[in-house]
C-alpha cells in the first residue's frame, strides 16, 4: 500500500510539473492570424509579431495557442520561445520532498518521512527464460579459445 501511495505520488508530481511547464511560441514573420478552428478561414484575433503566446496543443500542421484570443495558427507560421534560466522548484504544498544525489542512485520520495518504507524486493532468478544451457568449455573449444 505504501509503494501504491509513492508511485502516486511521483506520478502526480509528473503531471504537475509537465502541466506547469508550457512552452511559448511567438509569431516566425510578422503579425499571426488565429483562427477559430483547424484550417478555418475566420479570424478570431491578431496578435503581434513580439506577442509571446501559449502552446496548448499540436496537430499534424496546426497548433491551438492562447494570447489575447484562443485559437488555431499553421505551425509554419510560429517558432519557439526560449525560456530564461530561473528558479526551477516544484512546491507540493505541506508534503515535504527530500532527495540526496551525492552518489548517482534512485531517488526516493518518502511521504510523511515514513521510516517503516520496506523496499522493494527485486527477484534475480532468470532461469525461467533460458531455454538451453550453454557449456564454457564446449564453445571455447569450438571457437578455439582453449
Amino acid at each position: 500500500m505504501k509503494t501504491l501511495k509513492i508511485t502516486l505520488l511521483v506520478a502526480f508530481a509528473l503531471m504537475v510539473s509537465s502541466s506547469f511547464a508550457s512552452k511559448m511560441v511567438k509569431s516566425r514573420l510578422g503579425d499571426l492570424d488565429m483562427m477559430a478552428t483547424k484550417g478555418g478561414d475566420k479570424i478570431l484575433c491578431t496578435m503581434g509579431f513580439n506577442a509571446e503566446l501559449a502552446l496548448l496543443r499540436e496537430a499534424e500542421t496546426e497548433a491551438l495557442v492562447k494570447g489575447d484570443c484562443t485559437g488555431w495558427v499553421p505551425k509554419s507560421k510560429i517558432e519557439y520561445v526560449a525560456q530564461a534560466a530561473g528558479d526551477k522548484t516544484i512546491g507540493f504544498g505541506d508534503v515535504n520532498i527530500e532527495a540526496w544525489i551525492d552518489n548517482p542512485t534512485s531517488v526516493f520520495v518518502l511521504e510523511n518521512d515514513d521510516v517503516d518504507f520496506d523496499g522493494v524486493s527485486i527477484d534475480r532468478d532468470f532461469k525461467e527464460y533460458l531455454t538451453y544451457t550453454i557449456d564454457r568449455e564446449q564453445t571455447e573449444m569450438r571457437n578455439g579459445e582453449n
